[in-house]
């Protein structure tokens, strides 16, 4: 069985968690690119948990709602 790595502290390629410390151990990066991917892994989790807030307040009637006004030609969500 597979599992799909995501996330920006850890390789796409390998899986493993990136660190700055031993550039012989799997993971390695430079300080400077460390850095810009812990900022990526900070913001990630940020979404992640207005995600979850924002899905925790829609309710059935919301998504009726939403349903209906996206059928409408003239509305603001259907520009497209």
């Amino acid at each position: 069985q597979f599992k799909i790595i995501s996330g920006y502290m850890a390789c796409s390629g390998c899986g493993a968690n990136f660190q700055k410390k031993d550039d012989m151990r799997p993971g390695f990066l430079p300080e400077d690119k460390f850095d810009i991917q812990t900022k990526l892994s900070k913001i990630e989790e940020v979404q992640k948990m207005q995600e979850k807030a924002e899905s925790a307040d829609w309710s059935p009637e919301d998504e009726v709602e939403w349903l209906l006004r996206e059928g409408e030609p003239d509305s603001e969500d259907s520009e497209e």
